[in-house]
């Protein structure tokens, strides 16, 4: 299950969803340098660099959209300046040039929308051997944590769901009582995140400091999300799902499902959604995957390694993973998939997904 992540930089901007200046607006990405304010203090007019070191002005109209507007104001301009401010700029029509106390005059344009989208925060973190790390927050929820010279080390999306989760063809939370909402809510609160940041930006730096051509280094990705997997009457199935990575931008998935009472939300225990116990489902779900046959070592590893946690419940079928490092003769982790019809009377009619539809 190892793999490759791209993350792809398509930025999705809010800019295009909002009220604008019309179908022929430009667009500009980069961080504010300079801010002009009228006699009350209010933001009129700002500067941003772009990545390729190209400046443009732009003037602030009583049409421009600015959003979040909190995030961009001269009050906060004021008193911590304006570096440290990502924005995506909609525009159209040149303004009357703003000009700088130096006479400089610079290009200047009328903005249609203004979207912040990355804050910076100033020694976010600190490593093992006192180097600071600042951050980068994303409005698109993903957080950047970079060395003072602006390499990235790490990249976190951040958790998502289970509230706001929904996937096409399956229940969500929208589907269940508001006591079984609060209760798994409360569950997945206490669980919180199953990765590390500060531990992976120690790792980071590490791999960057080794790296020959500093240059070639690519960032750690680091993520979590939970969300509905399989349902049937009375139980409903979530998988959390956490990216680590492997080494720079190569990552592996770590997948974990929990099982839930419909109109209590109590977490039921793995073991009791089956009509035998433990040893026996082991048993039932390895003679199964045929393949283990010819391979009895690798059974073996795989019966001391089963872990109800891992016991993945989908609508179609249930696996079984194996993260990377639980069999030892296995450099990367292993997943076992089998329908419900290659295991049959295994799992409870109740916990059966879609049992009783």
């Amino acid at each position: 299950m190892r793999k490759r992540c791209v993350w792809l930089a398509a930025l999705v901007l809010c800019l295009g969803l909002l009220p604008g200046c019309g179908s022929g607006d430009k667009r500009v990405y980069g961080e504010v340098t300079e801010w002009f304010g009228d006699d009350g203090g209010k933001l009129t007019a700002f500067v941003v660099e772009t990545d390729s070191g190209k400046e443009l002005g732009f003037r602030l109209t009583e049409e421009s959209i600015v959003w979040p507007m909190e995030d961009f104001t001269g009050e906060r301009f004021a008193v911590e300046g304006p570096a440290g401010v990502i924005v995506s700029v909609s525009y159209q029509g040149r303004a009357e040039a703003l000009t700088r106390e130096s006479g400089e005059k610079i290009r200047t344009y009328n903005a249609c929308s203004v979207h912040v989208d990355e804050l910076l925060t100033l020694n976010a973190a600190t490593l093992s051997d006192g180097t600071p790390i600042h951050m980068w927050k994303g409005f698109w929820d993903t957080n950047r944590y970079v060395l003072e010279d602006g390499t990235e080390l790490l990249r976190e999306q951040m958790p998502h769901g289970p509230a706001d989760s929904y996937v096409i063809g399956l229940e969500s939370m929208d589907d269940l009582s508001e006591t079984a909402k609060k209760s798994i809510l409360a569950f997945y609160e206490k669980q919180g995140l199953l990765y590390d940041v500060p531990a992976e930006l120690e790792r980071a730096y590490a791999d960057y400091l080794a790296c020959g051509d500093k240059g070639k280094f690519d960032f750690y990705i680091v993520g979590q999300e939970v969300s509905p997997c399989a349902s049937s009457r009375r139980v409903m199935y979530f998988l959390t799902t956490v990216i680590l990575p492997v080494s720079g931008s190569e990552c592996t998935e770590v997948r974990q499902c929990a099982v839930f009472d419909r109109q209590t939300g109590e977490c039921i225990p793995a073991w009791d959604l089956f009509t035998c116990g433990p040893e026996e489902v082991k048993g039932a779900v390895l003679d199964a995957s045929a393949f283990l046959e010819d391979d009895p070592g690798l059974r073996a590893e795989m019966e001391a390694a089963f872990a109800p946690e891992h016991i993945i419940i989908c609508q179609e079928d249930l696996s079984v993973d194996f993260p990377a490092g639980t069999l030892p003769s296995q450099e990367h982790s292993y997943c076992l998939g089998l329908d419900y019809g290659e295991i049959p009377g295994l799992l409870h009619d109740w916990a059966l997904p879609r049992a009783g539809e």
